[in-house]
């Protein structure tokens, strides 16, 4: 086993944002001894954040409230960390993910049978697979049985349809990106998901990651165009022209600027989404 690294500091309790009721600061320590061979850990997220991780583990430790005279000094020693608040919640809209030898799985409105190895109808207490899959279970036959599936829901004879309209798109999507040779080794036995994409519309994504050339609308309406290094609109019109009609804008790009997706062609195997 490797050695456990502690990988991300975090505090939270004192005064809510909403009452006056204060709970004490507590700080919470998350150890690893697979961060080195985590997916997740390499985009700076980690599973513990927001659900669990065979892998990992963590500390908390209690503090004080603003009335103690070590509050200070216990919020002080662990805000000043080196590793405080170093890895992000995973995205929501994740998938899949590889740790170690195990592939991590989070589809929604269906559940695992994890000794039949099956994907199932979603039951009354639980409809969200969050599971870790050994990679020689991770095969062919399973991945065509997760986007075959067409679950029902709990209480009516009636198809989920978000499933196979949303999920599946979104999962193969995923797969193809971070796991390519998996992904082209399914698609040569199961030709039929070969041409199933995801609709990227309405999501956020960073601008520099986008395709270039590709056009992107600004949150006031105007047309810009990305060339790889900056966004350009020939006819950008605003109150503040000084009495003329349309300008030239040209737009630096920087790695924060994002954009909401209006057009699928704006995505390219390199985009990454917020």
């Amino acid at each position: 086993m490797n050695e456990i690294e502690k990988i991300n500091v975090s505090l939270y309790g004192g005064k809510g944002f909403f009452s006056k009721k204060e709970t004490p600061l507590s700080a919470e320590i998350i150890y690893c001894d697979k961060c080195n061979e985590c997916d997740f850990y390499k985009e700076g997220s980690c599973l513990l954040k927001n659900a669990t991780c065979k892998y990992g583990k963590k500390e908390i430790i209690k503090g004080y409230t603003s009335r103690a005279s070590r509050y200070s000094e216990f919020r002080n020693k662990y805000k000043n960390d080196e590793l405080y608040a170093k890895i992000k919640d995973v995205s929501s809209g994740k998938c899949v993910g590889k740790v170690g030898e195990d592939f991590w799985l989070h589809l929604a409105c269906v559940s695992y049978d994890k000794e039949k190895h099956q994907i199932t109808d979603p039951s009354f207490l639980k409809g969200t697979i969050q599971e870790f899959i050994p990679a020689d279970k991770f095969n062919n036959e399973f991945l065509n049985q997760i986007c075959s599936f067409k679950p029902y829901y709990v209480f009516e004879p009636k198809v989920i349809k978000s499933y196979q309209e949303k999920q599946i798109p979104e999962f193969l999507y995923q797969l193809r990106k971070n796991y390519t040779d998996i992904y082209k080794n399914f698609i040569e036995e199961y030709s039929q998901y070969a041409d199933i994409l995801p609709n990227h519309i309405d999501k956020k994504a960073y601008i520099h990651t986008l395709n270039k050339g590709c056009t992107i609308i600004s949150p006031n309406q105007q047309k810009f165009i990305f060339d790889g290094k900056y966004l350009i609109c020939e006819d950008y019109k605003s109150a503040f022209l000084f009495d003329s009609k349309s300008a030239f804008v040209k737009v630096k790009v920087t790695e924060d600027m994002t954009c909401k997706i209006t057009d699928n062609n704006q995505v390219c195997e390199d985009t990454v989404f917020i």
